[in-house]
């Protein structure tokens, strides 16, 4: 156990004992006020009512005596029982002096103690289970505050920042209806697979952890086949994009899958019909990959 262990059982044993002295004074309180609302009363009439009966007893047994050695020796020693009640009652003046008035501690303190002097006792209770409450609760409170202080660094991985991004060469170009990285056209075979490798070597040279994959459309209108493909040149485009994204992700032939590839799509950056020419419907059926140089896994946050 370490020291702060030792610190908190030493708070929870305080804030104990504070909670004992508070319902201990309560207890006391809540007796003085019962003893205030008629017990005294009802204490002193029993006292009253028992004295009475002693004193009543006693003079019978004075009057009885009296008379009895008022008799001749002769007759005294005939009647023994009245010698042994004479004994008696010598007996129990000796022991009344003795017998306590009190039958509880409570009787004690509140009948010898002053009101003043029993105030002062449950004053102090009070204020010493007050105050070890409020001590335990800032022990505990401090020993909150340097846990908090003294928890130890986690690594925190920051995203990079924008000045590592940079564009990946080269730019796959697609034909028109067409997103996968391997497909036919006019009897023609086209694999694209060859420019994603090199994409993601380069990625990897750069030791890039992120890659962003936009994929683009033309502004050609998709014809029914496509359409029922794709739906729009959105879907097209963004097809495009998780084509590349997919071959970068997985490890190949080309190399370790980078770890994290967001996919866009994004529309035609020639519009208009000054710019449909070959060239630029072809450029606008790309897809771009940017990534991130020199990236690291995360840093410790400035202290």
């Amino acid at each position: 156990m370490e020291v702060i262990d030792y610190v908190k059982i030493l708070a929870l044993l305080v804030e104990a004992i504070g909670i004992f002295l508070l319902f201990r004074e309560v207890r006391w309180a809540h007796d003085f006020e019962m003893i205030d609302f008629g017990r005294t009363k009802q204490r002193e009439a029993k006292i009253q009512e028992t004295e009475k009966k002693l004193q009543d007893n006693r003079f019978n047994d004075r009057i009885l005596i009296c008379n009895w050695l008022l008799e001749p020796t002769a007759r005294r020693q005939a009647e023994p029982e009245i010698a042994h009640r004479f004994v008696k009652y010598a007996l129990d003046l000796d022991r009344d002096q003795a017998v306590p008035r009190y039958q509880t501690d409570f009787d004690f303190v509140w009948d010898d103690a002053t009101r003043p002097q029993v105030g002062i006792i449950r004053k102090r209770m009070l204020y010493m289970g007050v105050t070890l409450l409020i001590s335990a609760i800032l022990i505990e409170a401090v020993l909150y505050a340097i846990e908090r202080t003294h928890k130890p660094h986690v690594p925190v991985a920051l995203p990079p920042t924008v000045q590592n991004l940079f564009r990946v060469e080269p730019i796959i170009v697609f034909d028109p209806s067409e997103a996968s990285l391997g497909y036919v056209v006019n009897g023609k075979k086209v694999d694209l697979q060859e420019q994603v490798c090199s994409v993601k070597k380069e990625l990897l040279k750069h030791s890039s952890r992120t890659a962003l994959v936009i994929g683009r459309h033309d502004q050609v209108p998709l014809g029914p086949a496509a359409r029922a493909r794709f739906s729009s040149n959105e879907g097209l485009a963004q097809k495009r994009a998780e084509a590349v994204k997919s071959y970068l992700s997985e490890n190949n032939d080309c190399g370790l899958g980078i770890e994290s590839v967001m996919s866009f799509n994004a529309g035609a950056r020639n519009v208009g019909v000054a710019d449909r020419d070959v060239k630029n419907l072809s450029l606008d059926r790309s897809v771009e990959v940017w990534g991130f140089s020199g990236e690291k896994r995360g840093r410790e946050p400035f202290s």
